[in-house]
């Protein structure tokens, strides 16, 4: 959608105003598995002893999930949504500016 016809977006927003569908963004779950995989290369304990792992897998794992599932990747579909919204409308615009100009110089 965003690439192709970006004012389609707009067309599956007002659907989804008109509550005939319901649109969701979402990260491939192997996608964010890697993601989690990533975050955790950086912020787990590098040390190797009984209390370091015990708390890397305890706390700090869960808690970079935790994150991710609640605040990231909502707060990226909420800007994805945002940005094909503007993509959309930008397109629309420059869809009608075309064409009155076009009308304006027949």
């Amino acid at each position: 959608v965003r690439e192709q016809e970006p004012e389609l977006f707009l067309e599956l927003l007002k659907a989804e105003t008109d509550g005939h569908i319901t649109l969701s963004i979402a990260l491939d779950p192997s996608h964010q598995k890697e993601t989690s995989n990533n975050l955790a290369e950086h912020y787990l304990s590098t040390r190797t002893d009984t209390f370091a792992t015990t708390w890397n897998n305890t706390i700090r794992e869960p808690i970079i999930r935790m994150a991710l599932e609640r605040f990231l990747y909502p707060a990226l579909a909420t800007e994805l949504r945002a940005s094909m919204r503007s993509e959309g409308q930008n397109a629309v615009t420059i869809k009608c500016i075309n064409t009155f100009y076009d009308m304006l110089n027949t």
